[in-house]
């Protein structure tokens, strides 16, 4: 980045590794598996999924350009990420739970969203997913991930 360029968050250059966007699907059914999608500051994606809790995790890691990671924290603090509700609950049990989660050096902020309704929320997933898209592209479309 150039010192000319700010970044989302109040961030610095040398913060910018340290942080970590997440994506992650949970099921409410005892022993299910988790799905995780994290996209880390300096451009490592890792796809994480288990199909029941005492499974040993399938993972797939790739790279993003620094740049788009910079452009995705953009957008989550365009949508005003931090000033969404840390829960979206629905009416009755939920059978899963999305998660978004941002991690700065100097906050984390997460938002569970119980079912489908928040367009923000869809928006900054939708986002998140189509950057780790770019760099695994089994990360779309429910090829590597039954649920996200």
């Amino acid at each position: 980045m150039t010192a000319a360029q700010q970044l989302p968050f109040g961030l610095t250059d040398a913060e910018l590794p340290k942080v970590e966007i997440m994506y992650a699907f949970y099921s409410a059914k005892t022993g299910a598996g988790k799905q995780e999608l994290t996209i880390a500051g300096d451009g490592k994606v890792t796809l994480l999924m288990t199909k029941t809790a005492g499974d040993p995790p399938v993972t797939r890691t790739g790279h993003l350009d620094p740049k788009i990671v910079v452009s995705l924290l953009g957008f989550l603090s365009d949508q005003g990420f931090l000033g969404f509700a840390d829960e979206y609950p629905a009416k009755g049990d939920p059978h899963a739970r999305r998660m978004l989660k941002l991690v700065t050096p100097r906050q984390t902020k997460t938002v569970a969203l119980d079912e489908p309704g928040f367009p923000a929320f869809e928006m900054v997933a939708g986002a998140v997913q189509f950057a780790a898209g770019i760099a695994l592209p089994e990360a779309l479309n429910h090829r590597f991930f039954p649920n996200l």
